[in-house]
């Protein structure tokens, strides 16, 4: 799976997440609904792309993406600063 094609389908859950959670809150939760989406299944989003679907994760370059950790982190070969 392309990168931009793996993007796409998280942003497509994304906004299905927000479109959900503001549904039952009553309001538009905004950017709270993505950190949610991104802190609570991400990770489980990228293992079942990775596990479930027999996928991996080709950047533009064409170098596969570098596997997960136990707690879902993507481990890189730079230092990375976690952002949510």
């Amino acid at each position: 799976m392309k990168l931009h094609e793996f993007v796409q389908q998280q942003i497509d859950e994304i906004n299905r997440h927000k479109w959900i959670e503001s549904e039952r809150a009553g309001y538009d939760l905004g950017d709270h609904a993505v950190f949610d989406w991104v802190e609570k299944h991400s990770a489980g989003y990228r293992r079942f792309i990775l596990e479930a679907c027999h996928e991996t994760i080709e950047y533009p370059s064409g170098r596969i993406a570098p596997p997960m950790d136990p707690s879902g982190t993507i481990r890189c070969s730079f230092p990375c600063k976690r952002l949510a």
